[in-house]
C-alpha cells in the first residue's frame, strides 16, 4: 500500500524529533516523548512522561499549475514539562527543537520545499493536577505534488 506524500513527512518529522535527547547532543530528552495529534483532555501526560512534545496539524492546499498542487502543513505543537523543573529546562527544550528542526531541509527525501522559521506562540503554566509548564510553537512544511496524486512527489 502506497504511503501519501504527507504521511511520509510527519514520519520522517517524527524521527527527527525522536533525536532530542542528551545521548545526541541535545539538552533535553524530549525525544522521549513525541505525539501527534494526542488529546489531552482525555489523555493528559502524566509527570512520569514529562518532557514531551504534542503536535497537531493541518493541511492547506492550493493548485500551482494545472498540473501541480502546493501544500503547506502548518504544525501547532506545545512542550509540556513538569514545574518542578527549573524554567530553564523550558527554555532548553524549545531551542533544542528549534536546532532540532533546523538540521533538516528536507522530510523523508521528499523534496520538502522550504520547513519555516519556528515561531514561539506563547508561555504559560496549566493549574490542573498538577502544575506543567508549556511552550507553544509553530511551523510550516511546504511541499508539491502531482494534481490530485497525494503519492506522487514533484
Amino acid at each position: 500500500m502506497a504511503t501519501s506524500i504527507r504521511r511520509t513527512i510527519l514520519n520522517a518529522m517524527n524521527t527527527q524529533l525522536s533525536l532530542i535527547t542528551v545521548a545526541n547532543g541535545y539538552e533535553t530528552n524530549l525525544g522521549n516523548n513525541i505525539n501527534e495529534m494526542r488529546d489531552l483532555e482525555s489523555n493528559p501526560f502524566q509527570d512520569t512522561e514529562l518532557p514531551a512534545l504534542n503536535y497537531e496539524y493541518t493541511v492547506e492546499t492550493a493548485d500551482i499549475t494545472g498540473s501541480k498542487q502546493e501544500h503547506t502543513i502548518s504544525i501547532q505543537a506545545k512542550i509540556k514539562i513538569a514545574d518542578s523543573s527549573a524554567v530553564t529546562v523550558l527554555d532548553k527544550a524549545v531551542s533544542d527543537v528549534v536546532r532540532n528542526i533546523g538540521a533538516t531541509d528536507n522530510f523523508g527525501d521528499t523534496n520538502v520545499e522550504l520547513i519555516t522559521s519556528i515561531q514561539i506562540d506563547e508561555e504559560g503554566t496549566e493549574h490542573k493536577e498538577n502544575k506543567i509548564s508549556e511552550a507553544a510553537l509553530s511551523w510550516q512544511v511546504l511541499y508539491s505534488t502531482d494534481r490530485n496524486n497525494p503519492y506522487s512527489n514533484s
